[in-house]
Order: C-alpha cells, then sequence, then structure tokens
C-alpha cells in the first residue's frame, strides 16, 4: 500500500480476505465527507507549487518533447503520403470519399477508392498512435504523482510502470470485447454497421466513465490488471454524473489552451513540417496543457469518492 498522505489517513482495505465483494454497493457516507473536498483541493495547489512537484511537472514536460521527436523521427524514416481524399476523411470529412464513390459506379474502382483512402491512415495510426499513447501514460504518471504526494511530510507514492502498463492493457481488453460484436455484425451485415456502431458508443461511454480513476488508484493503492479495473468501476459506481460534470468542465479548461497550440502547429510551413507531422506534432503540443490538468482533476476525484466510499 502506498505510504502518501491520503492511503495513511484512509487505507484501502481492498485487499485480503475482508475485501469487500465488488457487487456490495458502497457503505452510506458519513455527514462530513464533502467537507474534504476542500482540504484535498487545498492540499493539491499547494502541492503543485513545491520544488517536487516542480521537477516533475518538468519532467512531464521532457518526456512530451522527446515522445514528439522520436515520432518525428519515425514518420521521417517512413514517410506517409496523405491524398487530399485521405486528409478530409481523417478530419472527419466524408464528402470527397462519398463524392468520388458517386461518381464511379464499377465495384472494382470503388473498392481502389477506399483502399487508397483508408490505407494510408492506417499507417499513420499504426506508427503514431504506439508512441503517442506511451507518451500520454508515462506523462500522465508523472502528473498524477504530483497530486497524490504528501507536501506537508515529504512522503511520495511509488509509481509502478510494470502496473500502469498491466492496467492499461486490461482496459484495452475491455474495449476489445465490445468492439467484437461491432466487428462480427458489420461483417456479415454491412447494411446495419452503422446501427452497430451507434449502439457501440454507450459502451464507450460506460467504459470511459468506469475507468476515470485507474491511474490514481494504480499508483495510490498499488493495484494492476484487471483488480485496478475491478476497483476503478466499484468506486464510480452510481456516482456517473459527478464524474461526467468534472471530465466536462476539465475538457473545457484543457481544451481551449491545447487547440490553441494546435493551431498554431498549423502555420507551421510545409517546408518545415509536411500535413502529417503538423498534425501529428499539434496532438503531442495539446498535452502540455491536458495532461497536467486532467491528472490534477482526477486525483480530486479519486480522493473525494474514496472519502465517500469509506467514510
Amino acid at each position: 500500500m502506498s505510504n502518501s498522505q491520503w492511503s495513511n489517513e484512509q487505507p484501502p482495505a481492498w485487499q485480503g480476505p475482508n475485501a469487500p465483494a465488488d457487487n456490495i454497493e458502497p457503505p452510506a457516507p458519513s455527514s462530513g465527507w464533502k467537507e474534504q473536498r476542500l482540504s484535498v483541493l487545498l492540499g493539491l495547489t499547494w502541492g503543485l507549487f513545491s520544488k517536487n512537484a516542480k521537477r516533475f511537472l518538468a519532467a512531464n514536460i521532457l518526456v512530451v518533447i522527446l515522445g514528439a521527436l522520436a515520432t518525428l523521427a519515425l514518420l521521417r524514416l517512413y514517410p506517409i503520403e496523405l491524398s487530399a481524399m485521405s486528409q478530409s476523411l481523417l478530419n472527419g470529412d466524408r464528402k470527397p470519399l462519398d463524392t468520388a464513390l458517386n461518381a464511379n459506379k464499377d465495384v472494382q474502382a470503388q473498392t481502389k477508392i477506399i483502399v487508397d483512402t483508408v490505407i494510408p491512415i492506417l499507417k499513420l495510426y499504426a506508427l503514431t498512435v504506439p508512441l503517442i499513447a506511451i507518451t500520454s501514460l508515462i506523462a500522465s504518471a508523472l502528473a498524477t504523482k504530483v497530486g497524490l504526494d504528501n507536501s506537508e511530510d515529504g512522503s511520495n507514492v511509488k509509481i509502478n510502470w510494470f502496473k500502469l502498463l498491466t492496467t492499461s492493457l486490461a482496459s484495452f481488453v475491455y474495449l476489445i470485447v465490445g468492439l467484437v460484436p461491432v466487428v462480427i455484425l458489420t461483417l456479415v451485415a454491412p447494411s446495419i454497421g452503422a446501427v452497430a456502431f451507434f449502439m457501440f458508443i454507450p459502451y464507450l461511454i460506460w467504459v470511459g466513465l468506469g475507468f476515470a480513476l485507474l491511474y490514481p488508484i494504480v499508483m495510490a493503492e498499488n493495484l494492476g490488471g484487471f483488480t485496478a479495473v475491478k476497483r476503478s468501476l466499484s468506486l464510480t459506481r452510481n456516482n456517473r454524473k459527478t464524474i461526467v460534470f468534472v471530465i466536462l468542465v476539465v475538457g473545457i479548461l484543457s481544451s481551449l489552451p491545447g487547440a490553441a497550440l494546435n493551431q498554431f502547429m498549423l502555420l507551421i510551413p510545409s517546408s518545415v513540417l509536411n500535413y502529417v507531422e503538423t498534425t501529428t506534432m499539434a496532438s503531442f503540443a495539446g498535452m502540455f496543457i491536458s495532461v497536467p490538468i486532467t491528472s490534477s482533476a482526477l486525483v480530486i476525484l479519486y480522493r473525494y469518492l474514496h472519502a465517500k466510499f469509506h467514510n
């Protein structure tokens, strides 16, 4: 178990023979649990200005820069050319593709158009998504550590990278399990593929809200894999409205400056960075703002729900 301040004051007691079953509802909170939100917020704010926090936030920036440079080097080593139609589809605009398909009634011609449009995008994702995911994981872990550290007595949590990785893989399994029926339905009955995808959206929302506390749980309670996933689902149960509110507020706070950084990246001349490189670097630029804000908010949310669950 972690030696952070929150863990010392509110030991999870989530492991061992006396651990509650996953299907047991949380006990009724005590009358003063809401007041702990202010103390948590003040403690986190104080911690963000500590020397320890500055060190880890600097490391967070360094990780994002290194991830961006590694991805840029990979794109230079394996360059990808996107047609105008591929760029439009990548930006969520299907109109150019639909127009081209309607203009060519031949099935082979339509297949070639789809392949020529989609394959470069898949190659781009294959090259960039793994590095973006790894960079985000490391940066989020460092930013989460800042919020969980005990600033008053200097104690701090340990980052167990193996458990963070196994937890990320476990959450990915949940996504795959929900995606498999959609893929099967699309292949068997293409006419209802769109319907199957829209039916998948509520599952994505459920997973996203239920997994919101994964990183704080792994680091504060020293859990990993499916155990951490189940713990997050238990803490977030019956608290989805609170989580939605926090995510909306945090999304607005982090997206505005992040969008400004993204637009700044798009101003870079094509002679320096091509379209693929510019849009990819814009994704990394947004991490400078979104990762610290999101991680801090999730730490507050974790402590808030932890107190509600255990008090």
